[in-house]
């Protein structure tokens, strides 16, 4: 890849040199440094939004209004300004994986009803704490949690959790699935279904939701996958019979190499449409990477350049160790004049398109 294509390919409206220098919602990013100092982690609101607003769009454009709900996987980011933010905005709801991030959630005015909640291994501690919020989305992925959820909260709803031993991830990356040949920890398998649905009849506990998120940062190219994933899961949602929702989770992905291509709604939403089109199920999605991660700069000085075995190497002061390899790492705050010919846009709207 040349200098020009370095510098071009992860530019759009709002993250793109202006006169050799970097721009971020608007404001140059030197400012913002110099403003904040580093190491600083930047957001941009109506970056944020769009992204809602484009996978919102996408949907009721499908055939879907009024049958999604999108719940903000707030893993992805914890942020409380950010949370209060997307409760202002009305956009979404939150899928919580702990207690602490039901109360987060909440703290930030989110009720109960508007969180989805799924986790593992839960401690009779935890249970003791989100059984304390009625109206929470409740997913149990095991038998001990629906036990433990029955004997605390008899007469009510849940949602099944399961695993159909397929997944999904970046580029067919197994360590990005969370099913597949190799048993997990996520979800009920088949095998141990009708077991989960008797145990959940034995504290009379209706099961209205079938839960299935399979792995993270699937693009277009894996949407074959996903659309194999949601067929098989049809087994679960035909076996219990009272089932109004279905949550295929979330693991939308956005691009990180200039290889990549972003995710083409359209033909995402085609998936969905061809598998519940003719359906009166109502979806849950819970997207996060792909609401929060091109929606944030991370703000670093550079402290030394130095040559080893003939790479040149970049020292940082960021204030963490991070996986620089599931992050994109940008370009400096200026760029020099031969990369910055004018050229079209590559950003998506709420119509799905890049533009």
């Amino acid at each position: 890849m040349n200098q020009q294509q370095y510098y071009r390919w992860w530019q759009r409206e709002d993250l793109c040199y202006q006169q050799g220098h970097l721009y971020f919602a608007g404001k140059a990013v030197e400012g913002l440094a110099t403003q904040c100092g580093t190491p600083a982690f930047i957001y941009s609101a109506p970056r944020v939004q769009d992204n809602l607003l484009r996978l919102r769009t996408s949907l009721n454009q499908a055939g879907f209004a009024k049958r999604f709900s999108l719940y903000y996987a707030m893993k992805a980011n914890r942020f409380a300004p950010l949370l209060a933010m997307l409760k202002q905005s009305g956009l979404c709801g939150i899928d919580a994986c702990s207690p602490a991030e039901i109360e987060l959630a909440v703290s930030c005015g989110f009720a109960p009803a508007e969180i989805s909640f799924t986790a593992s291994s839960l401690s009779t501690r935890d249970l003791d704490v989100i059984t304390r919020y009625d109206g929470l989305c409740m997913n149990c992925d095991s038998l001990h949690a629906i036990h433990q959820w029955g004997q605390r909260k008899p007469h009510t709803t849940i949602g099944l959790r399961v695993n159909p031993g397929m997944g999904i991830g970046r580029v067919d990356n197994d360590k990005l699935q969370y099913a597949g040949s190799q048993t997990t920890k996520f979800g009920i398998y088949w095998q141990q279904f009708a077991e989960a649905l008797a145990v959940a009849a034995q504290y009379n506990l209706e099961v209205d939701t079938i839960h299935f998120h399979t792995g993270c940062g699937y693009l277009t190219e894996q949407l074959h996958r996903l659309e194999r994933i949601i067929a098989h899961c049809f087994c679960f949602i035909e076996k219990v019979g009272t089932i109004k929702y279905v949550n295929i989770g979330g693991g939308l992905g956005v691009p990180h190499l200039p290889a990549d291509a972003p995710l083409d709604l359209e033909r995402w939403t085609m998936v969905l449409q061809r598998q519940f089109g003719a359906t009166d199920l109502h979806l849950r999605i819970e997207p996060g990477d792909y609401i929060v991660k091109d929606a944030g700069l991370l703000l670093l000085e550079k402290t030394f350049v130095e040559k080893k075995r003939g790479d040149h190497l970049c020292r940082c002061r960021r204030g963490v160790q991070h996986c620089s390899g599931a992050c994109l790492l940008h370009p400096p705050l200026s760029a020099p004049a031969s990369s910055l010919q004018p050229r079209a846009m590559h950003n998506q709207d709420s119509g799905g398109q890049y533009k």
